[in-house]
This record gives C-alpha cells, sequence and structure tokens, in this order.
C-alpha cells in the first residue's frame, strides 16, 4: 500500500517528537551527578537515539546532535570514575573528527549562509562540546603516554606517537578556551612527547612553557632540570634548584628530591663539600619520612655512591651500590651509569666491569636445554676445535647483523666504558627442533642453509647437563626477539648496554638463539683461529654429544672415524628429506654408522 503524504509527514512529525524526547531527557542525565545508574539509563536511550538517526531521512542537524551526544556520553562515562578502554576514547576521537570533518563539508556547500553566519554556527558547535572532548583527550594522554613507555615494537610505537599527536592537536584547537591549569597540562603532554622521541632541547622549551602557567610548580621545574642535568648544563640545573630553595611552602618529600638532586649536580660539579652538605639534609629528612622511607634510602645510596666514588672510595661506593642492586626498581635503572663520571683507574674500570657483570648475572637463565647445537661448515678450524674439546667465541664485531651488540658498543660516548664493552665475547648457540617422538633435534632448514654451508656441513650437539652456570664467569642467557628500538644515546642507562647483547630484530627468532657470554680474560688468546679466542669444554662442564650431517655433506666416512678416534662415545646422524614428492620439504634425523 501507498503511503499518502499526510501518513509520510504524521510519521515524521512523530520521528522528530521522539528525537527530541530523547536528547531532552539524555540532557537532564547529563545534568544530574555522574553514577552509575544513569549511565545506564544514558546509554540506552543514547541507543535508541543513535537507531533513529541512522534512518535515511534524518535531519542533517540531527546526524550532528548524535555525534555530539556519543562525545557527550564517554564525557559523562569518565565523570562516574570508569576507567574506560582506549577503543572508547578512540571511538570519541573518531566520533569527533567525524562531527568536524562534514561541519567543514558542509558548511563549504552551503551556499545560504554568509561568512558571519558559517562563523558563528561553527563557533556554537566548537563550545558545545569543548569541555567533553577535552576532559577525554586529556585521559587518553594518560593511557598513550603509558602504553608507549612499555611499548618495544617499532611499527606499534610509531602508531602510538600518531595518536598522542592528534589527541594534543585536538586539545591545542581549544588552547585559548583552557584555563591555566590545562594550559599547562596541554605543555606537559608537548614535552612527554618530545622526551620520548629523544628531542630534549623541544621538550625543555615546552617545560619552560608549562612553568609559565604555574611559576612554583616544582614537579615540572624539577623534570626541566633533570633533562637539563642530562644535556650537561649544570649550572643552569643548580639555579633552578637554588630558586626553590628559598621556598618555605615546598613540601617534605618536595625537599627530600631537591637536595638528593642538587647533591648530584655538584657531585658533577666537584663541588664535594656542597654535594655532602645537602646529602647530610636529605638523610635528616629521612629520619621524620617513614612513608616512603624504601624509596628515600635507595636515593641517599646512589648520591652516597656517586659520592664516595667521585672522592676515590671505591670500595664506600661498591657497599652503596650493592644496596641499590637488591631493590628491583635500581637494579634495573642504575649501574654503568653510577661511575660514568672522571674513570681514571684501574679501580674504576674494576668497578665498571664488576657492574656490568652483576647485571649480567640478573639475566641469567637457569632452566636451559640440557642439549644445544652449534650449526657449522666442514672446515679445517671446525675440525681443529672439536678434536681439540674447546668452543671458540667470537667478536660481536663479526656479527652478520649490524645491530647485534655492535651497534650500542660502537656508538657509545663513554670510552672507558667502551673499551670494557669490547671486552666481551659471545658463544652462540640454537635451540633443537620440537618432533613427535623426540623434543631436540636439529631440523632448521634456514640454519642448515645459512650457517651450515647449504647443508653441507654439520650440526654439533652440546650437552649442558653439567654446564656450571655462572661459576667461571660465564653467563648463559636466551636472545629476546623483539623490534625494540635503538636507544637514546644521549640517556643511554646500563640495562641498554646489558640487553644488546642478547637482544635481536624478530626477523631473526627462527635462530632459537641462546649465548654463552664472558670476558675474554677467561678465555685463551690462538692467534691460528678465526675467532683468536677459545674456551676449554672440560673448563665449563659441557661435552660434545653427538654429530648430524647435512643432507649434502661428503666424506662422512673418514671424518666419523677422525672423530671417534679423539670422542669414542660420540653419537652420528644423518639428516634426510622425509618425502621428496611432498612440497614443502620436511627434514629427518636417523643414525649413521660407517658403510
Amino acid at each position: 500500500m501507498i503511503k499518502q503524504p499526510c501518513d509520510i509527514l504524521k510519521e515524521q512529525d512523530k520521528k522528530g517528537c521522539n528525537l527530541k524526547n530523547f536528547k531532552n531527557e539524555l540532557e537532564r542525565l547529563f545534568s544530574q551527578n555522574a553514577n552509575k545508574d544513569n549511565l545506564k539509563k544514558a546509554k540506552e536511550i543514547f541507543e535508541q537515539y543513535k537507531q533513529l538517526c541512522n534512518d535515511e531521512d534524518t535531519y542533517l542537524k540531527e546526524y550532528y546532535n548524535c555525534l555530539e551526544i556519543e562525545i557527550k556520553l564517554i564525557a559523562y562515562e569518565l565523570s562516574t570514575k570508569n576507567k574506560l578502554e582506549e577503543k572508547i576514547c578512540t571511538r570519541a576521537i573518531a566520533s569527533y573528527n567525524r562531527y568536524f570533518n562534514s561541519l567543514d563539508k558542509d558548511l563549504s556547500k552551503n551556499e545560504d549562509l554568509d561568512e558571519e553566519e558559517k562563523t558563528s554556527w561553527y563557533l556554537e558547535c566548537t563550545t558545545r562540546i569543548q569541555e567533553d572532548i577535552i576532559k577525554i583527550c586529556k585521559y587518553y594522554c594518560k593511557i598513550l603516554f603509558k602504553k608507549i613507555k612499555d611499548e618495544k615494537n617499532l611499527e606499534s610505537r610509531n602508531n602510538l606517537f600518531c595518536k598522542i599527536h592528534d589527541v594534543i592537536s585536538i586539545i591545542q584547537k581549544y588552547e585559548e578556551y583552557l584555563n591555566n591549569t590545562d594550559k599547562q597540562k596541554l605543555h606537559l603532554y608537548l614535552a612527554e612527547e618530545n622526551v620520548l622521541q629523544g628531542k630534549t632541547e623541544k621538550a625543555i622549551i615546552e617545560y619552560d612553557n608549562a612553568i609559565k602557567f604555574n611559576p612554583n610548580d616544582f614537579c615540572t621545574s624539577n623534570q626541566k632540570a633533570i633533562y637539563l642535568y642530562k644535556l650537561g648544563k649544570y649550572t643552569e640545573t643548580e639555579n633552578i634548584y637554588n630558586s626553590f630553595l628559598r621556598s618555605k611552602e615546598l613540601e617534605k618529600e618536595s625537599k627530600f628530591i631537591l637536595y638528593c638532586n642538587l647533591s648530584k649536580t655538584f657531585i658533577t660539579l666537584n663541588n664535594l663539600k656542597k654535594a655532602k652538605y645537602y646529602i647530610d639534609k636529605a638523610k635528616k629528612i629521612i629520619n621524620n619520612n617513614t612513608s616512603k622511607k624504601t624509596l628515600s634510602e635507595n636515593q641517599i645510596d646512589k648520591c652516597e655512591a656517586l659520592y664516595y666514588f667521585k672522592k676515590g672510595k671505591y670500595r664506600k661506593a661498591s657497599e652503596c651500590y650493592e644496596k641499590l642492586q637488591n631493590e628491583p626498581y635500581y637494579k634495573r635503572k642504575y649501574g654503568v651509569s653510577l661511575i660514568r663520571e672522571n674513570i681514571d683507574s684501574n679501580k674504576g674500570n674494576d668497578l665498571i666491569r664488576e657492574s656490568i657483570e652483576r647485571e649480567l648475572n640478573n639475566n641469567i637463565i637457569k632452566n636451559f636445554p640440557k642439549s644445544l647445537y652449534i650449526y657449522r661448515k666442514l672446515d679445517k678450524n671446525t675440525i681443529f676445535t672439536i678434536l681439540n674439546g674447546y668452543l671458540a667465541f667470537s667478536n660481536p664485531k663479526n656479527f652478520n647483523d649490524p645491530l647485534d651488540t655492535k651497534f650500542i658498543i660502537d656508538n657509545t660516548k663513554d670510552t672507558e666504558i667502551k673499551e670494557i664493552l669490547k671486552k666481551f665475547k659471545i658463544r652462540c648457540f640454537s635451540g633443537g627442533e620440537a618432533t613427535d617422538d623426540k623434543s631436540n633435534e636439529p631440523l632448521n632448514t634456514l640454519m642448515w642453509s645459512h650457517y651450515a654451508e647449504e647443508h653441507k656441513g654439520i650440526a654439533i650437539e652440546y650437552d649442558f647437563t653439567d654446564f656450571k652456570q655462572q661459576e667461571k664467569g660465564f653467563y648463559f642467557t636466551k636472545v629476546d626477539y623483539s623490534n625494540a628500538l635503538v636507544p637514546n644515546m644521549e640517556i643511554i642507562e646500563q640495562t641498554d648496554y646489558i640487553k644488546s647483547f642478547f637482544t635481536k630484530d624478530e626477523l631473526w627468532k627462527y635462530e632459537n638463539e641462546y649465548r654463552l657470554i664472558t670476558f675474554e680474560d677467561n678465555l685463551d688468546f690462538d692467534e691460528n683461529l678465526e675467532n683468536k679466542f677459545k674456551c676449554n669444554l672440560d673448563k665449563i662442564g659441557i661435552k660434545i654429544k653427538s654429530i648430524t650431517f647435512g643432507f649434502r655433506t661428503e666424506d662422512k666416512d673418514a671424518f666419523q672415524e677422525l672423530i671417534r678416534s679423539k670422542i669414542p662415545n660420540c653419537e652420528f646422524y644423518k639428516i634426510e628429506i622425509m618425502d621428496k614428492k611432498i612440497h614443502p620439504f620436511k627434514l629427518v634425523r636417523s643414525r649413521y654408522e660407517t658403510k
């Protein structure tokens, strides 16, 4: 039945009435105290409102109202103290962008309005949602900044930077409407964004902009001072802290941070008398500040460690550092940075080495596989190492991945630390592949292709059952595969040095790599060897268990006879293709005996 014009008008009137009622009810709820019951009602009404707005004959004005209400609803949910998920914040930003993109498009097409009317309508639309969108953006910034600090994947990190930039850009649009507190927060967001991107100079400018809106804010000034310190601008750092020393309104906790940071600044400036003065003042506050005693003591330990090291009292410095190592936070954060300044003696270098080895010890794995493999081409070097019972250790500069360890060492600006890092040597192993009935076999096709001369070489199985973990200064680690960013070399911490020894890009994950790390003075030097450094297997409790031939290895019998003359219990296997008719081919391993 065809609808008559009068029926259509009645339906439109009814629909318009419903839309108006829904909108009025939502506005009434939004004006009340935010609670879960009101939020539930608002969400139900909005779903009905949105359904009506999705009809084809909805007026353009209602489309804008719908987007506005969605933003207000999300802001209202935030007012109920709910923790919003990231996707809800993303939806709010998307609605905001649709709102203004559509508004710009419609205003440019509308010829009935003059420029003054268009500007008036635009300002009206902007004003209606500014409070709500700013509230959402501030909350969303906190989520994104927290997330990006823990994100290692390069692509995900770049995506988060884009989101942060977009959200901050929205807040900047409303800067003229912000109160001083929100204007300060805007510049703090911009400062934090620059810090995360390694743009320290730009971050300091934004901290300056933030301080203009609250000159007495110690936290913001302290952040600026920290980055000035990292840039080596110690006098400017001192001036900031001195300006707060005269303040009578500073809380005890802030005063404590102030004294600790001043002591570190004077240590760097070689004014040890003043440094000790502020360490003692910080200690006095500890006695009356039991609420955060552990944190306070750790900060004092760090200041004293730096102080004693600068005075040449290495034993006392080491004792302070030992206390820091026992606390999870400082164990991660502080290490080599403790003793970066004025390293001009063997004792200083010994202390650096000790701190690096201590951090390596924190990263060893205890439950490692009992068998691991080295894939090798069958040449005189390989035969020599097997017959003489030792492992050859590599210099990271010879690794096939230029970003593996070598990059950090080459770009370390501290020459003393660089020289110590160069003395580390590494032996790489590969874990086996799981099979139906056996858990550890050398069946990795890529490893055979890349490291065993395209299946013409061998895979040596090493038995780690009696391995003496770290007893002789050897540290056993598992390689972590991630798209981690190369750290900012201006503010690199000890964990960056250490992680470089066992972190690789995800592209290398197929290697399933384990590493044995040690200093070169734990090894024997052999000029005839390709890698120059070696270690006797008996010294660290490792022995050769088996040797597996690739499916293209030649002279198997002669090699087997030679090896058994030295290692009678060595088992021999060969790699074969399970079924050459099926692709992709599958490798299998079987026993090999002399023909």
